[in-house]
């Protein structure tokens, strides 16, 4: 891909990241999704999804938010992580070292209960 797309090589001044991506050719190659492949091009080809962030609107929030954020995230900043949690009007950060972006994996279960509890007014 940094082949033809120099803003992919590894040298680039910025270099994109393409980790969480999600190709088209997924669809056709992985026998678990290509029955997912009509849905996913519809999904694709959507235009005039809203804004996935409104500031105003998280600021508004009145639903209970409680979320992990991990210290030593490698793929999260965790200051930016920190800075959209104040963002979200009354959100819960519980910050942790215990995992790394792998936490579901690890512990999904723990996880999700320490958060319910959170928001639960349990923890």
């Amino acid at each position: 891909m940094s082949g033809e797309f120099p803003e992919f090589h590894p040298d680039a001044a910025e270099p994109l990241l393409t980790g969480e991506m999600v190709y088209p050719w997924y669809f056709e190659q992985d026998p678990a999704l290509v029955p997912l492949q009509e849905v996913a091009a519809l999904l694709a080809g959507k235009q005039d999804w809203k804004p996935l962030y409104d500031v105003s609107r998280l600021k508004a929030n009145t639903v209970p938010v409680a979320a992990a954020v991990y210290r030593d995230d490698i793929y999260v900043d965790f200051q930016l992580s920190m800075e959209t949690a104040a963002a979200v009007r009354g959100l819960q950060a519980w910050t942790t070292g215990d995992f790394h972006h792998d936490g579901i994996g690890e512990d999904g279960e723990g996880i999700f209960n320490r958060l319910l509890g959170m928001v639960r007014g349990k923890n």
